[in-house]
């Protein structure tokens, strides 16, 4: 549960991170409503006792979150003007 909250601690500051510099701010949001639906059915699911309908919303919800990540991640690293090995030649033929 602990790291639960440490990946929803820093859900919110990558966010606020996000917001202020303008970056994907919309991944970034998404990705902050994710985790926190995510923190909230992780509590759920201790306070009900794993009833099986929310463990797997909670899995299906995590898989989710993990490709929004993902995607967030590729959108903020920088990119390269072609990929490694690849020439201008070998793009025509």
């Amino acid at each position: 549960r602990m790291f639960g909250y440490a990946v929803l601690a820093l859900a919110v500051v990558h966010a606020v991170l996000c917001l202020r510099s303008g970056v994907a701010q919309g991944f970034a949001l998404a990705l902050l409503v994710l985790v926190v639906a995510q923190a909230v059915t992780g509590v759920l699911l201790v306070v009900w006792q794993v009833p099986p309908v929310l463990a797997g919303t909670h899995q299906v919800m995590a898989a989710i979150t993990l490709w929004v990540a993902t995607v967030h991640a590729t959108r903020l690293s920088p990119r390269t003007a072609e990929a490694p090995g690849r020439t201008e030649a070998s793009a025509v033929a």
